[in-house]
């Protein structure tokens, strides 16, 4: 349900939070766990020799943890802002669906 303004407008004003924190934290993430990707596959031998099992399970490891790394990197990069509303702030609440509210009673 939309929150309305004391004069009835659409949306509510206050502070905006843009994420910056966690946006630069998903950033250096992203790029320790690509650095961490590239060290561990970086042996793989010499061209003349075929790479052994460890090594091959290594770099299938450490390209499928960069991947999950990044995926979660991309999600905090698409990251919308959000209004916080102080504690105390008068608005209102534009009803758009039925309310179903438990009968009043004293006890």
């Amino acid at each position: 349900m939309p929150g309305i303004d004391m004069s009835g407008y659409a949306g509510l004003k206050d502070r905006v939070n843009n994420h910056y924190g966690k946006l630069l934290s998903s950033v250096v993430l992203g790029s320790v766990i690509g650095a961490g990707a590239q060290i561990a596959t970086g042996g793989q031998g010499s061209p003349n020799t075929p790479a052994s099992f460890g090594q091959l399970a290594v770099a299938g490891a450490a390209q499928n943890i960069n991947q999950a790394g990044q995926q979660i990197t991309q999600k905090n990069l698409n990251m919308q802002p959000t209004i916080e509303i102080r504690p105390g702030m008068k608005l209102n609440v534009f009803v758009t669906k039925d309310m179903v509210l438990k009968p009043y009673s004293r006890i």
